[in-house]
């Protein structure tokens, strides 16, 4: 199967990665291989506002799968069979998104297209794009099984930090990543100190119920 290119964001690990796509709004670029970069190949693309990305869950290529896997959701402790779950650890390591076109750029001969809500880990290989189709893809009588039926974030962020001097816009990321509570399902209640790394910096949270609150952001360079 060939690689058709590579995704690019400030997802530096797979802890902190939306479990879905859509739920964090972020911006993520695609570049593409040379053979490829050739506008012919998206000819079009541009008359669809959502498309589908389909990757490598490359990180698990050399891990083994089971028929039976633990939801983070559902606490870890009740195990569903791999096909009805979106476990990364399949047969085959293919993940799907549903992702926002922002942008496509064809500049200096480059081929790039930037899209939103992606839940892919900065690097991750695309297999292939397809046109997100409304009249086929959406289904109003589909049902959401043991998996969530709301995805918008439940937990309350605040930054208990006085000499920040990050952007805004990356700040108010940030807030959007911690929001949806990266931790498994069954922390999802407890009190903890967590640590994400994200845009190449490393955020220590604490957790207390249903509030999220940034103890410290620094770069990795910076302490030790």
């Amino acid at each position: 199967m060939k690689v058709i290119g590579h995704i690019f964001n400030n997802y530096d690990e797979k802890f902190g990665i939306p479990r879905q796509s859509g739920i964090v709004n972020n911006i993520s670029k695609i570049s593409f291989e040379d053979e490829f970069n050739n506008y012919s190949f998206f000819k079009g693309l541009e008359e669809f506002s959502y498309i589908w990305l389909i990757w490598e869950f490359s990180e698990n290529t050399d891990k083994d799968y089971k028929a039976m896997v633990r939801p983070p959701k559902l606490g870890g402790n009740e195990k569903k069979g791999v096909f009805a779950t979106r476990s990364p650890f399949r047969p085959n390591s293919i993940g799907i998104s549903s992702v926002k076109v922002t942008k496509i750029s064809n500049e200096n001969n480059k081929i790039e297209i930037y899209v939103e809500g992606a839940d892919i880990k900065n690097g991750t290989p695309i297999l292939d794009i397809k046109p997100y189709l409304p009249y086929t893809d959406i289904h109003s009588d589909a049902t959401n099984g043991f998996a969530d039926s709301d995805i918008k974030a439940k937990y309350d962020v605040c930054i208990k930090i006085n000499d920040i001097t990050l952007p805004c816009k990356l700040l108010s990321e940030i807030a959007d990543v911690l929001g949806q509570n990266p931790a498994p399902g069954y922390k999802d209640k407890d009190k903890g100190a967590y640590k994400i790394y994200y845009a190449g910096l490393n955020i220590e949270y604490l957790l207390d119920n249903n509030q999220i609150c940034i103890k410290k952001i620094y770069k990795t360079n910076d302490f030790k």
